[in-house]
């Protein structure tokens, strides 16, 4: 597949536990931090700016960002995710794309599982499948009910970004830029493919095409 590059911003949320304080060195000009229902321990939400694919990947500054917390004692526990939205603006028609997009997870869904570094039943919890629930996929587009906003792929009509949300959280820069990649490649096929090709899609292919991006590729073959 050759694909264009989607023309979409896209921030990182990362969840982690036991932060003590407040540092003013944690809420640097790149990302803020707010608190988060879900959390226990001390529970804080780090969120990024929107930026670009090739920022996240060569100028913002996760390994500083990501040692302030190491340097905090932050616990990157299991049940906290790192989560990457996308803004719907560069999609064009965000519908059909977050529909192509359900199609793929659904019917690669334990695949996408082995790279999360969740337990299936974080998953379950924070990240179901998109056939888990009410309303399953349409042609008419994706949308999640009230109900399901612990899925995967949270697509909601009146929020402007669909977030993605496979994977535990982490402290290593690596699996951060392999998580955004990941979801990056998710939206290419998503965006430039028809509905019945999303639907044929295999996971041999989704892979193969992985093979553009500096971070993705090594993180496949670690987690597979």
């Amino acid at each position: 597949y050759q694909f264009a590059s989607p023309k979409t911003l896209i921030g990182i949320e990362v969840e982690v536990e036991n932060i003590l304080k407040i540092d003013p060195n944690l809420t640097l000009m790149f990302w803020g931090s707010k608190n988060d229902g879900s959390l226990r321990n001390n529970g804080i939400e780090f969120v990024t700016h929107p930026c670009t694919l090739a920022f996240h990947q060569k100028e913002f500054p996760w390994a500083a960002l990501l040692g302030i917390l190491r340097n905090h004692d932050a616990l990157p526990h299991e049940r906290c995710g790192l989560h990457v939205h996308a803004s719907k603006a560069g999609m064009g028609d965000w519908q059909s794309t977050t529909t192509n997009m359900a199609y793929i997870l659904d019917n690669h869904y334990d695949s996408f599982a082995k790279l999360s570094r969740r337990l299936r039943r974080n998953l379950d919890c924070w990240a179901a499948a998109p056939h888990a629930f009410l309303g399953h996929i349409s042609v008419d587009g994706f949308e999640y009910t009230s109900k399901s906003k612990c899925g995967v792929l949270a697509v909601k009509s009146l929020i402007p970004t669909v977030e993605f949300r496979l994977f535990n959280t982490t402290l290593k820069v690596f699996n951060v830029i392999a998580a955004i990649e990941c979801y990056d490649l998710l939206l290419k096929f998503g965006m430039q493919l028809t509905r019945a090709q999303a639907k044929a899609l295999t996971w041999e292919q989704f892979v193969s095409a992985a093979i553009g991006y500096p971070t993705l590729p090594l993180y496949i073959t670690k987690h597979s």
